[in-house]
């Protein structure tokens, strides 16, 4: 998929070339993840059950964004909620997305959130997962994020996903958060702890 420009920054993202007349889902993913950390399922072409009438994620048009510095987008990763924010109107724009609906995960959630206050009349809908009006995260984790960044990123891991979730998505998504290195995941936890609307 390609890499759109907005201002001086590229945004990775999977999904339609042109979203239609129809709502499009756009998808923010968390600290230190990727677009492609969003469920398999959700991200495969679907047949719409009837055009004007969807009824399943998949009915939609799918945006599966890399923010800045994660996953195929290029850095640097802003340091702030609002930063992302910015990135995020801006695609929306850039895409030409008349009716978006933001589903955000965690940090992509806070964004959503902080999106939706400045009632930009491309928003149509939010979906917040896993994520509030304050997202304080506990210094032992921002600190161990700048001290040693393998290990807080598996403690990270072991407390966010259930027991029961397959061995390969916790590390797939584990690798992902790595892949986005210490400065990036820090800067995004840091962000979160920073949130307060």
């Amino acid at each position: 998929m390609p890499l759109l420009s907005i201002g001086e920054r590229q945004l990775y993202y999977a999904g339609p070339p042109a979203p239609g007349n129809q709502p499009a889902l756009v998808f923010i993913h968390g600290a230190g993840c990727s677009g492609a950390d969003w469920p398999y399922q959700w991200q495969q072409p679907a047949t719409p059950i009837h055009p004007k009438n969807p009824r399943w994620i998949t009915d939609y048009p799918r945006y599966f964004l890399d923010l800045p510095g994660h996953g195929r987008s290029p850095g640097p990763a802003p340091t702030s909620v609002d930063g992302y924010t910015a990135d995020v109107a801006a695609f929306i724009q850039a895409a030409n997305i008349s009716q978006a609906i933001l589903v955000g995960h965690s940090m992509g959630a806070a964004i959503g959130l902080a999106l939706a206050l400045l009632q930009p009349p491309r928003l149509a809908g939010l979906v917040l997962l896993g994520g509030g009006p304050a997202m304080p995260v506990s210094q032992p984790i921002l600190d161990g994020l700048t001290g040693n960044f393998a290990q807080t990123v598996g403690l990270i891991m072991k407390f966010s996903w259930s027991k029961g979730a397959r061995a390969l998505e916790r590390e797939v998504a584990t690798q992902h958060m790595l892949a986005a290195g210490a400065e990036t995941v820090w800067g995004d936890f840091a962000a979160c702890n920073a949130f307060d609307v």
